[in-house]
């Protein structure tokens, strides 16, 4: 298989899912080598960034007022699942792994961030995002706690 079906638990939400969420960015890939070609740098980076955030922003359970879904969580969980079951051990230890890969990408920002310049092209990230996430991973004391 070579694509996994995950439900958002938001019914409410308009979402750009499955087909129409990877025709948009078909689209905006298009538009973002045309910008390449024709050496508009900025924006084929604007639109690569944009890429990005759509495809984070569609499977992400914790959104940008800190609101966990369990329901985005489980369905990614046993998404993942169907491709590389996780041990025991992986599961019981999933609040350590959350917590270490907010880590790892706050460092990153964090390093981006003190690091840009003006020639720089890309949109750094600001690195107050992976704080919230590592603080928010740090009170997990279980999968329980993720509704698992």
């Amino acid at each position: 298989r070579d694509r996994v079906t995950v439900e958002t638990g938001d019914s409410k939400t308009i979402h750009l899912v499955g087909n129409n969420l990877k025709t948009h960015i078909q689209n905006l890939e298009k538009r973002m080598q045309e910008s390449a070609s024709n050496l508009e740098f900025e924006e084929a980076a604007s639109l690569r960034d944009e890429i990005r955030r759509l495809e984070m922003q569609e499977l992400d359970p914790l959104n940008k007022e800190n609101k966990f879904s369990k329901e985005i969580f489980r369905s990614l969980l046993k998404g993942y699942q169907e491709l590389k079951p996780l041990t025991d051990s992986e599961l019981e230890n999933l609040p350590v792994l959350c917590s270490g890969s907010a880590l790892r990408f706050l460092l990153t920002r964090v390093d981006n961030w003190n690091s840009s310049n003006e020639v720089d092209i890309v949109n750094y990230q600001d690195p107050k995002e992976f704080l919230s996430r590592l603080k928010f991973h740090e009170q997990i004391n279980n999968i329980e706690d993720y509704g698992l």
